[in-house]
């Protein structure tokens, strides 16, 4: 039985049940940073928390009114309440790119008993970590893997990753205590060593480092993204406290406009965008979003996309999952396992080292078709949808049907494996957006374009049957067709008068 690709792509379906709110207008403000900052606030609440932000700019977080705690996903400038059935309160913490939500709900605000919630779609399923006290989903990324901290046996809080429903503990060796915050598609994962005043910010890689911004005794690393830049909060715990961000190998504070007594930052989306919540001087705590002037369009890092790695200094009694193996048994002796989809992952040893994989690995074309996948589900979201964009989808739903008979190629030739390289590459600079928000979902798909070219530029293969040539020119012509709509939206609002323009 051939090894077919995934292709079914993740939309984020409209969630059943819970209650449309009314939509705001926020305020804009440019600070001298040059982002462009809007006021998250969901109407008749006594406080809002934007805690996290996806590549389409839709935003999850939480907010408190006189019935209680709810989540709230806000996209487009118009709230929807996400509370968990039966729940006595909800917080929602992370949102992916292929619309996924994680949070907590509990039934009272004690600091045990509560649970960790996945939503995907209209359906909710709810997780502990096994022998918890007390679970909180703090991150999901756009391979379904989620962090967040858990209270153990011992009674302190220590950071896990869950991924394809194997448990791992993230915790910074001799560390104690912690909680895992943020996670990319690479597998990056911040968080916290420790707990209170003295706790420490780390990144965890292939190894955990320290993360400190420069003259602050305090440093607390909330959300990355897929480009490697990272957010939180310095100076203190508590209030009052500042945000910060870290692109490249650059620390900044967010420049917040009008001076609020205290700022944190809590999400970054690959494009840039910045989500949080700020106290202002009225003592009231509300949400923000900041877009900068000129959005993000370096390529994420998907790495090795179906493996896991072990994780150095894993404690307690949960191992980390063992790597996928193509259909076999898995574990230390199993026998190989014929060619097919993904098998499940291996058993969680003692020390959560590696389950065998079985024959054929991870499948080169797959980290391909992700970006392809995410490249189509954004221009469908995409606010212009006009004709040039409906031909930027054909050519990239050509690719991925291109794709898909590449990899049919590769199953029978597995011999070949030579990297063959597109002779020219096409061009994936967006034009210049005329205002703060225009284009932005054009951009995005844009910007997965070029990763899916990247990637299959370094794929091995071979010629894949002369599929590799079909699928960089189906790219290319989604690439001209997308940029062409940008062009046009853009000259469509140049002669639009300026009291008209939205």
């Amino acid at each position: 039985m051939r090894m077919m690709l995934l292709r079914t792509a993740v939309l984020f379906a409209l969630l059943v049940g819970l209650i449309a709110l009314p939509s705001i207008h926020p305020f804009a403000t440019q600070a001298a940073d040059n982002y462009a900052f809007s006021t998250i606030e969901v109407p008749g609440s006594s406080l809002t928390v934007a805690s996290g932000v996806d590549l389409m700019g839709r935003v999850v977080g939480y907010y408190s009114d006189g019935a209680g705690t709810h989540g709230f996903l806000y996209n487009n400038g118009a709230f929807t309440r996400i509370d968990y059935p039966g729940s006595g309160w909800t917080v929602a913490l992370g949102i992916s790119s292929n619309g996924q939500i994680v949070g907590s709900y509990g039934a009272s605000d004690a600091p045990s008993g509560r649970h960790g919630f996945l939503l995907a779609g209209s359906s909710f399923s709810s997780f502990e970590v096994p022998g918890s006290t007390d679970t909180i989903a703090r991150a999901v990324n756009n391979r379904g893997q989620v962090v967040g901290e858990y209270r153990g046996q011992d009674g302190s809080r220590h950071g896990f990753r869950m991924s394809g429903g194997n448990y791992a503990t993230i915790e910074m060796p001799q560390s104690g205590s912690g909680s895992a915050n943020g996670i990319n598609d690479s597998g990056q994962i911040v968080g916290a060593a420790g707990s209170g005043p003295t706790a420490t910010a780390f990144l965890y890689d292939t190894s955990y480092s320290k993360i400190e911004f420069p003259n602050s005794s305090f440093t607390e690393a909330w959300g990355l993204n897929n480009v490697g830049d990272f957010v939180g909060q310095i100076d203190s715990a508590q209030s009052a406290y500042r945000g910060f961000r870290r692109s490249g190998t650059e620390y900044a504070i967010i420049d917040f406009p009008d001076g609020p007594a205290a700022w944190d930052a809590r999400g970054v989306s690959d494009l840039g965008q910045i989500v949080g919540s700020f106290t202002g001087r009225d003592g009231k705590t509300r949400g923000y979003q900041a877009t900068p002037g000129t959005l993000r369009v370096t390529p994420s890092n998907f790495g090795s996309i179906t493996a896991l790695t072990d994780v150095p200094g894993a404690i307690g009694p949960i191992g980390v999952a063992g790597a996928a193996g193509p259909a076999g048994p898995a574990g230390p002796a199993g026998p190989a396992g014929p060619a097919g989809p993904p098998g499940p992952a291996g058993s969680a040893g003692p020390r959560g080292n590696n389950g065998a994989r079985g024959r054929g690995g991870n499948p080169p074309l797959l980290p391909t078709l992700v970006a392809l996948q995410s490249a189509l589900n954004t221009a469908h979201r995409a606010a212009n949808q006009g004709p040039l964009v409906q031909k930027a989808i054909g050519n990239i739903t050509q690719a991925i049907s291109n794709l898909d008979s590449a990899n049919d190629h590769h199953m029978a030739h597995r011999n070949e494996t030579a990297v063959v390289r597109a002779d020219v590459k096409p061009n994936f600079n967006p034009p210049p957006r005329p205002a703060p928000n225009r284009n932005i979902g054009l951009e995005g798909s844009l910007a997965r374009l070029k990763e899916a070219f990247d990637l299959l530029n370094e794929a091995p293969a071979g010629e894949l049957g002369g599929y590799r040539a079909k699928v960089y020119a189906d790219i290319a012509a989604g690439a001209a067709n997308l940029i062409a709509a940008i062009n046009s939206a853009n000259a469509e609002f140049a002669a639009t008068p300026t009291a008209n323009r939205q």
